[in-house]
């Protein structure tokens, strides 16, 4: 106060922890308080003006949708924060002293909320969560516990089925809201329906990620990607690659996505986007796998196959692996991958059948090095740092990089949909797993043993089948989503 005489303001403005032994300890403890208080108003009232109008511009700037946690946090308890000290310290200016302070502020030491101010919120009673890092891809976001941050999602068998049309009830609704992808190398034809992008994308609005990941061979992938539900990252060969969706406009070289329309479609869910190869990974996966073709070379090799490298010409661990196998006589499906390759029952001669049964039941060891599963009644063989639990581990990594490198995110954060024996060490390490159809022996003993951590939503105890059972599985994830709203 400028009313006040330099003799009566040195008089009372001591350093903070002077005491005046003169005087009873109370009294000087008292004295040093008020000094402390009269030192710091315009700290005080300072301080939560600069949260009040910084906080919201910089949460505006943001560049990536906040989860349920941020949304639900960051407004109501740092502004409520940061409005009760302007409360505090006007009061203060006014003289009206601690005592007719806020019930916000009620038990928080004055003191202690201005020389800790990252603890203002705690101290105030609300939290202020880990505001996303603008600069990244990656959600720099601190869960809430069991929250659901990622879904994991197989595609052949979970989103995307392949019904007998013949033996399709009079009853099931036609199919406008069906959509038919084309055919894939063995000329197998699936569907997916509209009510599945749908849900995928309102599950994305939320702040979850959504990783489409598969064991299906690269061309195939990219060769469906208009008609897939938009995605944070695409995972083919069993998690041997990694693409992610780019919002910047495309460049001409870019490889480009055009979205087919399916019902209920906005106008920007059928906008172009880009697709880039995640480097690091693929760094990891040409150790063993050799140099791999780029999107450019692979986009014209779904065009004209004969410009990729015969497998008898590919370099790596895996490639050698490949010829020894077919040195004994098996038949291999290379066409179109690049980290993996697949034995086929349907492929292999009449002499080779019983080896293939073998196969399957683990008989046949892949070299150091390598690993394989099975996955639509194949057998795939890829690098061991590949398979789609490794690439789930390491995706949790890059889209949450505080929290999802740890060992235990994935059983706290994620959950996932799938159906085969290759999709097994995902559905163990998610906190939940839905299974909206079951196509291997494997998984079906393992619903069984562990029936706690999955639900399965087809068969004849639900009444659904293919893409209803699908839907069905999405509604429950959506369900336990908190906040959504979604676009139906």
């Amino acid at each position: 106060p400028t009313d006040r005489s330099n003799d009566e303001r040195n008089t009372q403005i001591q350093h903070p922890h002077h005491i005046d032994r003169s005087k009873p300890t109370s009294e000087a403890r008292q004295a040093s308080i008020a000094a402390m208080r009269h030192h710091n108003k315009l700290n005080r009232l300072l301080f939560p003006v600069t949260c009040l109008c910084i906080l919201p511009r910089a949460w505006s700037t943001q560049s990536i949708v906040p989860t349920r946690a941020t949304r639900a946090s960051i407004f109501p308890s740092a502004t409520a924060a940061a409005a009760a000290q302007v409360r505090f310290a006007m009061n203060e200016l006014r003289g009206g002293g601690a005592a007719s302070a806020t019930s916000a502020t009620a038990g928080a030491s004055p003191e202690a909320v201005i020389e800790n101010p990252a603890d203002t919120a705690s101290q105030l009673g609300g939290g202020i969560d880990i505001i996303p890092n603008a600069a990244s891809v990656a959600s720099g976001v601190t869960p809430e516990n069991n929250e659901t941050m990622i879904l994991f999602s197989d595609l052949d068998g979970t989103l995307i089925h392949y019904p007998d049309l013949s033996s399709t009830p009079a009853n099931e609704p036609m199919k406008s809201d069906i959509i038919r992808l084309p055919p894939s190398s063995t000329g197998m034809q699936g569907v997916i329906s509209s009510k599945t992008h749908q849900m995928i994308k309102d599950i994305r609005k939320s702040g979850t990620k959504v990783v489409l990941v598969s064991g299906m061979r690269t061309t195939t992938l990219l060769s469906r990607l208009p008609f897939l539900p938009r995605a944070d990252a695409y995972c083919s060969e069993a998690g041997g690659r990694i693409f992610y969706a780019t919002d910047a406009p495309p460049n001409k070289s870019d490889f480009v996505v055009k979205p087919k329309r399916y019902a209920g479609a906005k106008h920007e869910d059928l906008q172009p986007f880009g697709l880039k190869e995640d480097a690091e990974w693929r760094s990891m996966m040409e150790k063993r796998s050799g140099k791999l073709d780029g999107l450019n070379l692979l986009q014209q090799s779904m065009k004209d196959s004969s410009i990729v490298s015969d497998v008898c010409e590919r370099d790596g661990l895996l490639w050698d692996y490949a010829r020894s196998l077919m040195e004994e006589g098996y038949v291999l499906d290379t066409k179109g991958y690049s980290t993996c390759f697949r034995v086929n029952r349907k492929q292999q001669t009449e002499e080779m059948e019983d080896k293939f049964d073998a196969m399957v039941k683990g008989g046949v060891k892949p070299w150091g090095g390598l690993t394989t599963s099975t996955n639509l009644g194949c057998v795939d063989f890829y690098p061991k740092e590949s398979g789609k639990l490794k690439c789930c581990q390491y995706l949790s990594g890059v889209f949450f990089p505080k929290v999802g490198a740890g060992k235990d995110f994935m059983a706290s954060h994620a959950v996932c949909m799938c159906d085969d024996d290759n999709d097994l060490e995902m559905a163990m390490a998610c906190r939940h797993a839905y299974i909206p159809e079951v196509t291997s022996e494997s998984m079906a003993r393992m619903i069984q043993k562990e029936a706690s951590h999955f639900t399965k939503t087809c068969g004849e105890e639900t009444g659904r089948r293919g893409y209803r059972a699908t839907e069905a599985a999405l509604e429950l994830i959506l369900s336990g989503i908190k906040g959504v709203v979604t676009s139906q």
